[in-house]
């Protein structure tokens, strides 16, 4: 098995979506469904995840082409700066082996920074270390924890995500970023980001419209109860 995977006799669950879909709202009623906890990337991680990558703009470059003159030294800084991203994600492994919770809801996992990875892989032609040799699979780090069970949520039409975000950044008065107006106007960006997901090992899960987050969490609780890969567990319904 790649990845940590499960050590510790705790029960972690992935959820993986594009921007806006509902997968933070969903995390936490699914961690109430089996009185469990969440985890989410603390601000501090976030802001040294910016900082490893301020050098080279990695984010700017996630959201256009690499120029042919200059791609070499692209490259060059971009593995450096995975590099740093997955020693990071090997910290953030450390912290969730310490959390004193029997099941555990991970708000994003290692798989988004595999996904944009793949993404960069596929437009600029950069050699991914995580695909086997088959190029069907993405391999997890070692060091890195590997939920049991890793979901991907996909809102249909996706129209109704981008009225979500645009609505989400009109009551927050905010503006739309960059990667995210990218998400919602490239086909081909969202397309490459599922496919990565799909060779990571994420179980996809569609959703009709808008549906409230307690029945995305009922159906992604459904499945968990009933995988091989998890235990038989109790669950707490009452507040539904």
């Amino acid at each position: 098995m790649n990845g940590f995977g499960n050590m510790s006799g705790k029960i972690i669950i992935g959820l993986e979506a594009h921007d806006a879909t509902g997968k933070s709202e969903t995390s936490e009623v699914l961690a109430r469904i089996f009185g469990g906890s969440i985890y989410k990337v603390s601000d501090e991680m976030k802001s040294e995840r910016r900082q490893a990558c301020e050098p080279i703009d990695i984010f700017k470059k996630f959201t256009r082409d690499s120029s042919p003159e200059s791609d070499e030294y692209n490259l060059e800084i971009f593995e450096k700066a995975c590099n740093k991203m997955d020693e990071s994600y090997s910290k953030e492994s450390e912290i969730i082996n310490k959390i004193r919770s029997n099941f555990i809801v991970m708000d994003r996992t290692w798989a988004s920074h595999a996904a944009e990875r793949y993404y960069q892989s596929r437009i600029n032609g950069h050699e991914n270390e995580y695909l086997d040799e088959k190029e069907e699979n993405i391999l997890w780090p070692k060091n890195v924890i590997k939920p049991d069970i890793t979901f991907e949520m996909k809102l249909v039409p996706d129209s109704k995500r981008v009225e979500r975000m645009t609505e989400r950044a009109e009551e927050e008065g905010v503006e739309i970023k960059p990667r995210e107006e990218k998400l919602n106007s490239d086909e081909q960006y969202r397309w490459l980001l599922e496919i990565a997901r799909k060779k990571l090992g994420c179980r996809s899960f569609v959703f009709r419209e808008k549906r409230p987050q307690e029945v995305c969490a009922l159906r992604i609780s459904q499945s968990i109860l009933g995988s091989f890969d998890c235990p038989p567990m109790d669950t707490n319904l009452k507040h539904l």
